[in-house]
């Protein structure tokens, strides 16, 4: 089973797009926790309805804590073997899951990562939107390959175009308090990986909007991005030196 974790908080517009990018997934195997984080544009209405439409879903409602703890909820209520995470004004493609567990259970890695779209769209997504090239081509890494990607910026931070296996979070949640969660916790993920495979076709439509948490200029956001920065350079360089070592250098 994969469990598919969807933090939702104010995002009418773009939430049935999303949530049908789920249920119409090629494989069929999965659970759908959409966790309702204080919504009061009627979001939380919207994910209610799909609740009764598709017994797969798992509608978590709590009072307005943020980002992480919504997706650490959504941690917390999982049973599948793998865990993915969409957030709720993006779309996966109809294959995304099949694709990406397909691949993980052929090569035997922990964490597939996959290309996606950038979509400068408040309408529906297509895939007239832009191929993202920041993805490795098609191969398998070790971890500390990979953080040395990281911080080249050679490889993305994003947690919500990858699979995971769910043991990785076995004693991890997100940061809660904090813009750039993924950032933060995602060094910790990848060392408990033995491989990370990248495959290079896109299986995300990610939308960027100018009133996105990660997009909106502000005095936290700006010091929760050096925060990030400087506590994942810290981390490398504590945990795995030798990668730490080859950035420095390069």
């Amino acid at each position: 089973m994969v469990s598919v974790i969807i933090p939702v908080y104010n995002v009418r517009p773009f939430l049935c797009e999303s949530l049908n990018s789920v249920i119409n997934q090629t494989y069929k195997n999965i659970e759908i926790i959409i966790v309702d984080d204080g919504s009061t544009d009627g979001s939380g209405e919207i994910c209610d309805e799909y609740q009764q439409k598709d017994e797969r879903i798992i509608v978590i409602h709590q009072e307005n804590k943020g980002l992480s703890a919504a997706r650490n909820s959504g941690l917390d209520a999982m049973h599948g073997d793998i865990v993915a995470f969409l957030d709720s004004d993006d779309a996966f493609l109809p294959e995304f899951i099949q694709i990406m567990v397909s691949s993980m259970l052929k090569t035997s890695v922990d964490i597939v990562m996959c290309g996606y779209y950038s979509c400068h769209t408040e309408n529906r997504m297509t895939v007239s939107c832009s191929y993202n090239q920041n993805t490795p081509r098609h191969r398998i890494y070790s971890p500390n390959q990979v953080l040395n990607k990281m911080m080249k910026d050679e490889m993305n931070m994003f947690v919500w175009n990858k699979v995971y296996s769910s043991k990785l979070f076995s004693s991890l949640r997100f940061p809660s308090g904090y813009v750039y969660e993924d950032m933060l916790l995602l060094p910790l993920i990848i060392e408990k990986a033995k491989r990370i495979l990248t495959i290079n076709t896109a299986l995300v439509f990610y939308r960027k909007r100018i009133d996105s948490i990660s997009a909106t200029f502000s005095e936290k956001s700006l010091r929760d991005w050096f925060y990030a920065i400087k506590e994942r350079e810290k981390f490398v360089a504590n945990r795995t030196p030798s990668v730490f070592s080859e950035y420095l250098r390069e």
